[in-house]
């Protein structure tokens, strides 16, 4: 599996460790855009994270430490790429042109963005193990 850059003075991390999410994969949505630049830069950066976080916590992708242009040369560069990967990633270049060329995506376009990530979330969300169940550990008398 490739390895993902390390900016100067940062330390890699080890494979398989993930950051803490900052986002739970939309517990909550984010809030919808009103009409003002800002809000809908607020609302594009947010939802990165939430993809960004939870790829990060589901895929052990480093995407919170990556551009996007890296994101998608690391996940070029695995062997099983999380599902969906190219559609996602369109995300992640919408949210990057509303954050730095300050494009002003259609509501429509806004909408499809958080399916997308709703449904990826959904689509590839572990469901829990019916056979396991938590046994308290009978204590020592």
């Amino acid at each position: 599996m490739a390895r993902a850059p390390v900016a100067p003075g940062r330390r890699a991390r080890s494979a398989g460790t993930a950051l803490r999410p900052r986002h739970p994969p939309l517990a909550r949505p984010p809030q919808r855009p009103r009409a003002t630049h800002d809000d809908i830069k607020a609302f594009s950066v947010e939802l990165s994270e939430i993809l960004r976080d939870y790829l990060d916590g589901r895929f052990a992708v480093p995407a919170p430490l990556l551009t996007t242009s890296q994101l998608r040369r690391f996940i070029g560069d695995l062997d099983a790429p999380p599902p969906d990967h190219e559609t996602w990633l369109r995300v992640l270049d919408s949210a990057d042109f509303v954050k730095f060329a300050r494009v002003e995506p259609s509501p429509e376009d806004l909408d499809k963005d958080y399916e997308t990530v709703r449904s990826f979330v959904d689509k590839t969300r572990p469901t829990p193990d019916p056979e396991k169940k938590d046994v308290p550990k009978e204590e020592a008398a």
